[in-house]
């Protein structure tokens, strides 16, 4: 008995696309998708972006937590969109950080980017960093450092 990674599934299927570069640049890869999200959850979410939804392939992986997908869209604009949307906005994933990136820098094992949506930072479920930094001009009182000029 073999076992099959879904990144291994999202290379087999992707390297079929791979001969046609115009289909590769209209399609996406999702990954660490919640387990329960299903193609009529994800096709309703991306409707929102240009050219309508083509096809929608979810792999889910044995570990019942996390699954990918392979979302191809009518125009690599509907793509480029998609990524915008699901990198910015959190309905579909809830609690969750999903991360996507167009299938060429998948083929091409390019580090994914993973970007916090401000309503994440704004509600407290991401800690911001920066706030670290005003607080480092404070001294021991409590009150602001004074800067000599």
């Amino acid at each position: 008995m073999s076992v099959t990674t879904s990144k291994a599934l999202l290379l087999e299927k992707l390297n079929e696309i791979g001969a046609d570069a115009k289909r590769l640049k209209k399609t996406i890869v999702v990954m660490e998708l919640p387990f329960v999200a299903d193609e009529s959850d994800m096709k309703k979410y991306f409707s929102k972006c240009k050219g309508s939804v083509r096809s929608i392939d979810i792999y889910r992986s044995g570990a019942l937590i996390f699954s990918s997908a392979i979302i191809e869209f009518s125009s690599s604009k509907g793509a480029q969109q998609a990524q915008e949307l699901a990198m910015n906005d959190n309905k579909l994933t809830g609690e969750f950080d999903i991360v996507v990136m167009n299938a060429t820098d998948f083929l091409s094992n390019k580090k994914p980017q993973r970007k916090k949506s401000m309503k994440q930072i704004n509600t407290g479920n991401v800690t911001n960093r920066d706030n670290t930094a005003e607080t480092s001009d404070l001294d021991t009182a409590g009150e602001k450092k004074c800067r000599l000029q």
